[in-house]
């Protein structure tokens, strides 16, 4: 962006759009760029705005707990600023800490609206953050839904809202969630022909951790053996023959028809592997 004035990584004359890379991060790099020019001063600050997110995050962690009572805020910091992998990360220009930063953000707005005061405000702030978290890291999109279900299940049955309340609020938070994600959807679909949200999407759910972990825990072998099989069924010299957003297509396709032929498994699966707290977990896992 900074060097061709276009969103590309320009490896091919005609720079084409870039669609495996979602804005956020890239957003932020480029505006530092702009500021202080290409050169160790950029990377200085970009460095200290991943760390200043790493003492957001602890800061977070206690409000977040403090809204149950002051000793969990203190244990929920304590925990946070324990995590010592996220000084690693916050060392690699990627958009992890970024994302962590933006996601416990976000879960902070919701447990307000929860425990706290069912506010638009609330609601609102809760879903502009994530959004923002969505398109820093392309994984989070799908658990919207699911919060969603969480909000309409809990103003009904707990909070004991009328029908037309509840769904005004979850509507609220639904909305907000679609904007982001459609139109970054819209224009990956404008830039290639294809309306996902990441190339990389469908790859990684099936060669990366979830397909893989899924048969490991079926049949009883090892990850790595699972992803050998998974890699010689799927990945052809025909679908190679594909361009990356129709390749991205039909892997994803595929993943999700596997996960769903064994949700349980699947669930069960995911849980097992995954990553212990405090051993180089990758941000935001210790949430």
């Amino acid at each position: 962006m900074y060097e061709h004035g276009k969103y590309s990584y320009c490896d091919t004359e005609d720079c084409v759009p870039d669609t495996s890379v979602l804005p956020v991060a890239p957003i932020i790099g480029y505006l530092v760029f702009l500021i202080f020019g290409v050169g160790n001063t950029a990377l200085e600050v970009l460095r200290i705005i991943l760390m200043l997110s790493n003492f957001g995050i602890i800061i977070l962690a206690y409000y977040i707990g403090k809204i149950f009572n002051y000793k969990i805020g203190c244990a929920a910091a304590f925990l946070a600023a324990a995590d010592v992998s996220m000084f690693c990360w916050s060392n690699n220009f990627k958009p992890d800490m970024l994302y962590a930063f933006l996601f416990t953000l976000s879960i902070y707005f919701l447990i307000k609206f929860v425990k706290v005061k069912q506010s638009k405000k609330n609601i609102i702030l809760a879903s502009l953050i994530l959004g923002l978290a969505v398109l820093t890291k392309a994984g989070l999109y799908m658990l919207f839904p699911l919060i969603a279900g969480f909000l309409l299940v809990f103003l009904l049955f707990v909070k004991k809202e009328s029908f037309v309340k509840s769904l005004y609020y979850v509507s609220l938070f639904v909305v907000i969630q679609l904007v982001f994600i459609m139109s970054w959807q819209m224009r990956n679909y404008h830039a290639t022909g294809v309306a996902d949200i990441s190339s990389r999407l469908g790859r990684n759910l099936l060669f990366s951790n979830h397909v893989p972990f899924l048969i490991a825990h079926q049949e009883g072998i090892s990850r790595e053996e699972a992803r050998k099989r998974v890699r010689k069924k799927y990945a052809t010299e025909d679908i190679k023959k594909l361009d990356a957003p129709a390749r991205n297509k039909y892997f994803k396709d595929v993943a999700i028809k596997i996960i769903l032929n064994s949700p349980l498994d699947y669930a069960v699966a995911v849980l097992k592997n995954s990553g212990a707290l405090f051993l180089g977990t990758s941000p935001p896992d210790f949430l």
